[in-house]
């Protein structure tokens, strides 16, 4: 009784682990960012690339130096 009552409490944890865990494919909704230059780039101008978007705040040293 007792190792079924365990496995039945490991498997519990596992499922919501899984269910946690598990992307869930949202589309990314609109957005228009500014790119050094200074032009606009929006979402549909990066269909189908590979992006890597990096966020900074002008007052954060670490952020500044990078």
């Amino acid at each position: 009784m007792k190792k079924i009552l365990t496995l039945l409490i490991v498997a519990t944890i596992g499922a919501l682990l899984a269910f946690v865990l598990i992307p869930s494919n949202k589309a990314v909704p609109d957005f228009a960012l500014p790119d050094l230059q200074g032009k606009s780039i929006t979402n549909a101008d990066l269909k189908d690339k590979v992006t890597l978007i990096n966020f900074w705040f002008p007052s954060c040293p670490g952020c500044v130096s990078e």
